[in-house]
């Protein structure tokens, strides 16, 4: 579900979630009809605030591009926004609506702090999945995204904590 977006220049909401109904971002595709590179980046609207969740590439004069592997859970009211350097970009995306009711979200932290932060905990007598780009937990050991956008290096690990535990070596599922 999404109507193809024409000559966008600067910030653009391309599509925003609908009351009762979650969405999930599958694939998109970029295309510059100018004659001179042009630079995008993709954005997720959360609350008030728009959060960068992709480098900034340069689509190429006269090409086209696509990307996938960011597959991101928007619920109600949240936006996914393509900002472009210039106008001649033209946006497709691949989006599938479901019942808000699903169990299946994305866990997000919208700010980091030094130290420990919980991204998810799972609620009493339930299991939860991190599924892959594909939306599988067959096609990778599940995936963490992060953007990096404070100018400074960062250093993260990410641990899966048992019930009643506390993050460790022992439970570190990730790190940079």
């Amino acid at each position: 579900r999404f109507s193809p977006v024409a000559s966008i220049n600067g910030r653009v909401d391309v599509y925003t979630c609908p009351a009762g109904k979650k969405a999930v971002i599958l694939h998109s595709t970029v295309c510059n009809t100018t004659g001179g590179a042009i630079n995008q980046y993709s954005e997720i609207f959360i609350g008030a605030t728009y959060y960068k969740v992709r480098q900034t590439t340069s689509i190429t004069a006269n090409s086209t591009t696509s990307f996938s592997g960011f597959t991101f859970v928007l619920e109600a009211g949240m936006k996914y926004a393509l900002n472009c350097s210039a106008v001649g970009i033209n946006f497709w995306t691949r989006i599938i609506e479901f019942d808000a009711n699903s169990p299946v979200k994305t866990a997000y932290l919208t700010a980091l702090t030094a130290g420990n932060s919980t991204l998810y905990t799972v609620p009493t007598g339930k299991v939860a999945l991190i599924l892959g780009a594909s939306m599988s937990a067959i096609d990778s050991a599940g995936v963490m995204y992060y953007y990096n956008n404070s100018g400074s290096a960062r250093t993260f690990g990410v641990n899966l904590v048992p019930s009643g535990g506390s993050a460790g070596p022992t439970n570190l599922a990730q790190s940079t």
